[in-house]
């Protein structure tokens, strides 16, 4: 008897100790232009321990005076579960330039502790995180909560870590569609986003 109060308090403990897994989402997203694929991107959504931490991953390879050139993107936002701030990273790599990176920290007053580095030089700086802007997950629940009825508009500022500021944005639902995906035909939702 003492030896199974024992495993059931090791069990108690155990069960007390170990965090909750992180639950993750990854999509993965042909890229278009003028109906050629161009690319690829992967999303990829984490939640754990109250955040929210969201990366895409893009890589386009287009034509420059007949010569290919591969872009490469990663932005990745944290943010609260209620779609607060907390934090973001922009990374491009244009051919064989040196990447160019953008990190910011938002803190809780709304300043931005921003730090940009190129070619080895490293720039530090502050900002005002701007009035209402959301990033990833602060879209996602305002998509959720508009919906996606036919003939839904709403306005939403969606801050973009790549060029460091908010962009005024409409967002449009349009009618459900047959479109040809990669050969399989699918019924899916238009939405228009006008930055």
């Amino acid at each position: 008897m003492l030896g199974q109060k024992r495993f059931i308090c090791v069990c108690m403990l155990l069960a007390i100790c170990v965090p909750a897994l992180a639950e993750k989402e990854t999509e993965y997203l042909a890229v278009f232009m003028e109906g050629k694929k161009v690319g690829h991107a992967v999303n990829t959504r984490t939640v754990e321990n109250g955040k929210v931490t969201t990366s895409e991953d893009v890589s386009i390879t287009i034509s420059r005076m007949g010569m290919p050139i591969t872009v490469q993107m990663t932005e990745t936002s944290v943010e609260t579960t209620a779609g607060k701030p907390l934090s973001f990273e922009s990374v491009q790599q244009l051919g064989a330039l040196t990447a160019m990176k953008v990190a910011g920290t938002v803190s809780p007053d709304g300043t931005i502790a921003l730090t940009q580095s190129s070619m080895g030089m490293e720039q530090k700086s502050t900002a005002q995180w701007p009035q209402g802007a959301v990033m990833a997950e602060g879209l996602r629940l305002l998509t959720l909560k508009h919906g996606l009825k036919p003939g839904t508009e709403y306005n939403v500022n969606i801050f973009s870590a790549g060029v460091g500021q908010a962009l005024a944005a409409k967002v449009s639902v349009g009618q459900k569609k047959e479109v040809d995906l990669l050969g399989r035909i699918v019924k899916l939702t238009e939405t228009t986003t006008l930055l």
